[in-house]
């Protein structure tokens, strides 16, 4: 239970830090898509940090889906003896599967979003 816990606990900043980085990401995409004005001397001040701030997103969200990845294959056999069998040893593995299942589709949709922006 404790390991359960332990797991929450590390699962949860992450599906809130894919929350804030997909706003970033639309927020960024918008920036990126404004009209340019028509009397503007040249390009945008700011250009150059949004570059570097969508290159270490891209970063970010690689790491984080090849941990979720990760974790989705490592506890996948755990997570079928602990169906199989009900052993409750093996339930945290059961959970962080569950987690790592559920958080999967956010973090592709994620991910595929950066490198859209970055494209």
């Amino acid at each position: 239970m404790e390991e359960a816990r332990k797991l929450r606990t590390i699962l949860y900043p992450l599906a809130r830090d894919i929350r804030n980085l997909s706003t970033f990401v639309a927020n960024i995409n918008n920036v990126l898509q404004a009209d340019a004005q028509r009397f503007a001397i040249g390009a945008p001040v700011g250009l150059l940090s949004i570059r570097n701030s969508v290159r270490s997103l891209n970063k970010n969200t690689r790491a984080m889906k090849e941990v979720n990845d990760l974790a989705l294959q490592e506890s996948s056999v755990a997570a079928s003896l602990a169906e199989a069998t009900g052993n409750t040893l093996l339930r945290p593995a059961l959970q962080l599967n569950l987690l790592a299942r559920n958080a999967k589709p956010q973090v592709d949709r994620t991910y595929s979003g950066v490198l859209r922006v970055e494209g």
